[in-house]
């Protein structure tokens, strides 16, 4: 029972128009929007806790320069960093792809030789014992019936 690889035919390839559809826009998508969201909660945590309009005002210079703009800073070179490590294993993944069907269609070669051997092997193998067989001594001669070394050593005490 030998394993076939998927021939690589039948493994669509995608175009970059369609990759950044599939795979790059909803990334896009799920990092903004936890960024919209972060800013958002904070947002209304400043604007909650502060009793006075000036306090207000200063909370909410100091929220915007000293959290925000710092955290989308942060975010953005970590998020554009994930970004890139995606793209990087994604054309990893397609040369790991490319080799292991290589080896897959290696492999099949070999188990397909293996077996023409074996099986030219096993022709000639039954072909010399064929021609061999009149030297075999038939089971039915008494001759070829020999006691076992256990049942001499059992008739000499």
């Amino acid at each position: 029972m030998s394993m076939t690889p998927v021939p690589p035919e039948s493994i669509p390839e995608l175009s970059p128009r369609i990759h950044f559809g599939k795979v790059i826009f909803p990334v896009i998508l799920a990092g903004m929007s936890i960024l919209l969201v972060v800013a958002g909660v904070l947002r209304a945590v400043s604007t909650n806790a502060a009793g006075s309009e000036q306090l207000s005002i200063i909370g909410n210079v100091m929220l915007t320069c000293f959290v925000l703009c710092p955290l989308v800073l942060c975010t953005t070179i970590v998020y554009l960093l994930l970004l890139a490590v995606i793209l990087g294993l994604n054309k990893v993944n397609g040369t790991a792809q490319k080799s292991c069907q290589l080896v897959g269609q290696q492999t099949r070669k070999l188990a397909d030789q293996t077996d023409a051997v074996a099986d030219t092997l096993n022709r000639k193998s039954i072909d010399f014992s064929a021609r061999f067989a009149f030297l075999e001594i038939p089971a039915s001669d008494p001759e070829a019936n020999t006691q076992s070394p256990e049942s001499d050593h059992v008739a000499d005490k």
